[in-house]
């Protein structure tokens, strides 16, 4: 009798410990769910304007080469299109563009990033036909900044950010296609 009762005894503790493990299981596989739902939507919006910015307006002429082209972002939208032609947007829908022209906007417009490193007087003149990027910040439909920002100079030598030279490429890279 006594051996029987140590069966049944050792029976249900390993009864149990399976139902643990059982039960465990469901908890990694729920937590494994969860963490793919959250990287998910990490991936579906991952990068914002800061310091309450809702929207900017990015205003691109690329002398010699481009039209005047003008980007809108917000929240909900990012779309371009060319001066004299705005019934025809150029809806941006790739998440990697968007983020990366977000993180450009907070680093130079917004956290203020050095966009010019430095600048020397050459002693001569040259060309006058260089990119201008005009950049608005708007918050609850005010505009907070505006900044113009011309890439070259007629007589001066110009250091710039290496990552605003990024920027500029990323713009006409939007620009044309």
């Amino acid at each position: 009798m006594s051996n029987m009762f140590l069966i049944i005894l050792l029976s249900a503790i390993l009864f149990s410990c399976a139902g643990e493990d059982k039960h465990s299981n469901r908890l990694e596989v729920s937590s494994i769910k969860n963490e793919a739902m959250q990287e998910k939507k990490i991936k579906v919006d991952t990068v914002r304007l800061s310091k309450d910015i809702d929207s900017v307006e990015v205003t691109c002429i690329f002398s010699g080469k481009h039209r005047e082209f003008i980007l809108n972002f917000s929240d909900m939208n990012f779309y371009g299109f060319f001066r004299r032609y705005e019934e025809k947007k150029i809806i941006i829908n790739s998440l990697e563009k968007r983020n990366r022209f977000v993180n450009y906007i907070n680093r130079f417009y917004i956290e203020k990033e050095k966009i010019i490193f430095s600048k020397k007087k050459t002693g001569y003149m040259t060309s006058n036909h260089y990119p201008v990027i005009t950049v608005k910040l708007f918050k609850k439909g005010d505009v907070v900044l505006e900044q113009r920002n011309r890439i070259g100079s007629t007589t001066h030598k110009v250091e710039y950010n290496p990552k605003f030279i990024e920027f500029y490429e990323f713009l006409e890279e939007l620009v044309s296609e």
